[in-house]
């Protein structure tokens, strides 16, 4: 199951799909956070940091400051 981007796990599962639901939208990470509560996942702040640094990286996403 590991590869070049580690396990995939429930929670970036999650992070994915909302960012792909939301492309039309700039997002945080205090959405993405809220999303997650929503729907019953317990996220922790670094593990959705660490993911959007990851896709920022592969320029599956940009980042807006």
């Amino acid at each position: 199951m590991a590869g070049r981007g580690g396990y995939n796990t429930k929670t970036r599962q999650l992070i994915l799909d909302y960012l792909i639901n939301n492309r039309q939208h700039a997002v945080s990470a205090s959405n993405i956070l809220e999303h997650l509560e929503a729907e019953g996942a317990s996220p922790n702040p670094t593990t959705v940091y660490r993911y959007l640094d990851k896709q920022i990286g592969r320029a599956s996403c940009r980042e807006r400051v």
